[in-house]
């Protein structure tokens, strides 16, 4: 029950600075040491529901200043009003893989060095590069130097260029995109453009760091995707199974996914990579058993956990580490070193370590739509499935786990969006074993071999499988919308 409590008192106080208009001052954040330290004396003489009352408060104080410490050293890492919209030339590395669009490309990027004297920038930008610019590179062995094009820049590469920049500003529209509250939680503190007539010289083709290595690697994927399925319509889709990009997913498809409630099918979510790993702990174990040395060595249960637990690693880092793939990993993880040390670990544990982990690592986690309905879709399948002394038939079981989500994630869905989709239920009966047990394997495997063949089956099982989700959304009783109801109103659904 303490424990319990002092989760949830934690996620509500990183929660709550997250809807704070400005930070509180430093001093006030000395306040659950105070209040720790009037728990712990008179913790003998305290009813047991006061005591639950001060875990909470404490814990929940805990988290609200933990965020707030997070949050103040981010905000410091600023532009100075005086350096927007001038030019600055840095030194930096591409930080993950290039996004293309109409009018160029955009990519992250990690400064390195200013050296431009006196000019502040902060160390996680992001960079637009305009199809009209014309660069030239620095080359002391050419008389003219050549046009370096937009495909010239790639993941891990360290550039020398000439910027422009500004502050992430947002439009405050009613229900609009905030492109400032997403720039914090991305590390952005900064966004801006290539100088189009400045020079730029490239000073490393890779910079080897982890980080860079996993968007090198989901850039040659992204490559290649794009090489095998030109021109089709559902590549971008492809693209965001294998390495969770969604950029190139149109807003017709989006909105199709919307209406039937399968979007969470259409990004990396926990189920692939839970199938993932269950796929590679099959075929380690069909192989380790039958290799006598290998089964003295270490048995073929803990070896098939290994591989598991390493193809969900391996994975999810290709995917690019979102909520729910956090989230995921960490409870694969959890129960992996669990059977490894042979214990036994309930799935409301492990999830209570994974959300724990993900707010530690990442408070503005608690700001994205994603994080409350990956955890929540987790909890409510645990509720439906878990402490059952007879299992039923598989299809009854599959509807009940079906309805339970449906049903739990309808108040989130309706606060958040406004809508949920009705004939969700009966869409994702069918995408969902078409999506995850044909099109994913599939499309791994055709982004890992040379074998062209293998992702076009997984584009043409995908093109079925859109065929009927756009046939459903075209359905006008597919969504059901209303106001937003209140929070209070909310919980009582809950």
């Amino acid at each position: 029950m303490i424990s319990t409590l002092t989760l949830a008192g934690f996620l509500v106080g990183v929660s709550l600075l997250q809807q704070q208009a400005s930070l509180p001052a430093l001093p006030w954040l000395f306040l659950p040491l105070i209040l720790l330290a009037f728990m712990l004396f008179c913790w003998a003489k305290l009813k047991p529901l006061v005591q639950w009352v001060f875990v909470f408060l404490v814990a929940g104080w805990l988290g609200f200043s933990y965020a707030a410490w997070l949050a103040t050293w981010r905000l410091s890492d600023a532009l100075p009003k005086a350096w927007e919209k001038q030019d600055i030339e840095v030194i930096g590395v591409v930080a993950d893989l290039p996004q293309a669009n109409p009018r160029g490309m955009r990519f992250a990027f990690d400064i390195e060095q200013v050296l431009t004297p006196e000019a502040t920038v902060p160390k996680h930008i992001v960079l637009n590069y305009y199809q009209s610019n014309t660069w030239q590179q620095w080359s002391s062995k050419a008389s003219q130097p050549p046009e370096i094009k937009a495909t010239s820049i790639h993941a891990g590469q360290r550039w020398q260029l000439s910027v422009r920049l500004k502050r992430p500003h947002t439009s405050y529209n009613p229900n609009g995109y905030d492109f400032e509250a997403w720039a914090l939680t991305e590390k952005i503190r900064a966004a801006g453009y290539i100088r189009a007539q400045a020079p730029m010289r490239k000073l490393n083709n890779f910079v080897w760091r982890p980080s860079y290595v996993i968007a090198y690697c989901r850039e040659k994927v992204s490559d290649h995707i794009a090489n095998v399925l030109i021109n089709q319509n559902y590549a971008g889709v492809i693209r965001a199974l294998v390495i969770g990009d969604h950029s190139q997913i149109n807003a017709q498809d989006w909105d199709a996914y919307l209406k039937t409630g399968t979007n969470h099918l259409m990004s990396i979510s926990g189920l692939h990579i839970t199938m993932l790993s269950g796929l590679a702990f099959g075929l380690v174990t069909f192989v380790w058993r039958r290799i006598p040395w290998l089964v003295l060595y270490l048995p073929t249960k803990k070896a098939a956990i290994i591989g598991g637990a390493l193809a969900g690693l391996l994975y999810a880092c290709l995917a690019g580490l979102s909520v729910p793939t956090q989230r995921t990993l960490i409870m694969l993880l959890t129960f992996a070193v669990a059977l490894l040390l042979n214990k036994q670990v309930m799935i409301a544990r492990a999830l209570a370590i994974a959300l724990l982990l993900v707010v530690l690592f990442d408070p503005w986690a608690v700001i994205a739509p994603g994080f409350w309905l990956s955890f929540s879709a987790v909890a409510f399948i645990a509720y439906a499935v878990a402490n059952r002394l007879k299992v039923g038939h598989w299809l009854a079981e599959a509807a009940h786990t079906q309805f339970a989500v449906t049903l739990g994630l309808l108040p989130f869905l309706i606060l958040m969006f406004g809508q949920a989709s009705i004939i969700s239920p009966i869409a994702n009966a069918v995408a969902i074993p078409m999506v995850s047990l044909l099109v994913v394997p599939f499309a791994i495997l055709g982004a890992l071999v040379p074998l062209d063949f293998i992702m076009q089956a997984a584009h043409q099982v995908l093109a079925i499988v859109m065929y009927f989700l756009n046939w459903m959304a075209d359905s006008p009783m597919a969504v059901w919308q209303q106001a937003v109801p209140p929070l209070w109103a909310v919980l009582l659904a809950l």
